[in-house]
């Protein structure tokens, strides 16, 4: 009762904020080009995600500074390089918390609302169930990620594994090209 109150009085952050604690997790997942698998490490202000062992994204955002990034193509052997202000000029406001949290809010004062079912156990932990327009998530509290989202009554996002990260990011290597934004 004490969650959905808080859900109603300060909105999603309230029910999802929580920091970016060090995790290492693995997880599958359902768009609409098909399925997928995620591993990802997060440590405060950097993170470090591999899409079907051939998307790989490596993101800092130190303090008080846009986020920068690199994404390796493992296929097409490229790496792209950008920074927060090329994400918003094209349209992507939210990027760093997807990429550390998985999820969004859907708009700046979006809620979310407990759901009143029991604590969820999964194979990566327990979480909680809460409504976000549409979806329903089962969050960890302690590791600050959705374990399952179920979108249409189906589960489309599974975190398979997760555990507290101890040490550093696996290190990142550029592939093949290297293509940096140009500002001329």
């Amino acid at each position: 009762m004490i969650t959905y109150l808080l859900g109603l009085v300060f909105g999603w952050h309230a029910a999802f904020g929580g920091g970016e604690p060090p995790v290492h997790w693995t997880a599958s997942y359902v768009d609409g080009v098909g399925s997928h698998v995620l591993e990802a490490w997060r440590q405060p202000d950097h993170v470090r995600r591999i899409t079907d062992r051939t998307l790989e994204l490596d993101a800092v955002q130190p303090r008080g500074e846009g986020f920068r990034f690199a994404i390796n193509d493992r296929e097409r052997p490229m790496t792209f390089y950008g920074n927060q202000h090329d994400r918003v000029m094209q349209g992507s406001f939210d990027d760093w918390q997807r990429w550390t949290h998985v999820i969004a809010p859907t708009s700046p004062r979006a809620l979310v609302f407990a759901l009143d079912r029991p604590v969820q156990i999964t194979p990566a932990g327990r979480c909680r169930w809460f409504s976000d327009a549409g979806s329903e998530i089962c969050w960890s509290r302690s590791l600050a990620l959705p374990l399952v989202i179920r979108a249409a009554g189906k589960d489309v996002y599974i975190v398979t594994s997760a555990e507290p990260l101890r040490g550093e990011l696996p290190a990142f290597a550029p592939a093949g090209s290297e293509v940096v934004r140009d500002d001329d």
